[in-house]
């Protein structure tokens, strides 16, 4: 697949990811664990489209930092608030899958995930449509 079909169908993953943590963040029902999850999966299908944008070959994995020093290996800084995001990680595979509470001590703060999520996807559109220039 060529790089910009692939950043393209990762942008359209990764907006319909965003849009059910919307869905599910509306719903105080849902479990934090499965709002985490999608707002992790938006994260990193938006970074992963940023790296195949950079001509930048990542592993099929779902670390956030290992994405996030690959986008800044490659020349582009990742600003404060984009890195930021990195403790959404866990809701990847370790709050989905393992017998682990989440929220009990320490919830998931709704909003707070909501612009995290929306954050990032603008950084990566600004990039791709030539707002900010990268190597």
């Amino acid at each position: 697949m060529k790089w910009d079909e692939q950043r393209d169908q990762l942008l359209a993953k990764a907006a319909d990811d965003q849009k059910a943590m919307l869905v599910l963040a509306a719903d105080a029902g849902t479990a934090d664990a499965t709002v985490g999850f999608h707002a992790q999966q938006a994260v990193e299908k938006y970074l992963k489209a940023l790296l195949c944008h950079l001509r930048v070959n990542y592993q099929k994995n779902h670390d956030l930092v290992m994405l996030l020093d690959a986008i800044t290996d490659a020349g582009q800084p990742v600003p404060a608030d984009v890195d930021n995001c990195k403790y959404l990680e866990p809701y990847a595979v370790r709050f989905r899958y393992d017998d682990i509470p989440v929220g009990e001590q320490n919830p998931l703060n709704r909003l707070t995930v909501q612009q995290d999520v929306e954050c990032v996807r603008k950084w990566v559109m600004q990039i791709i449509t030539g707002g900010v220039q990268h190597p």
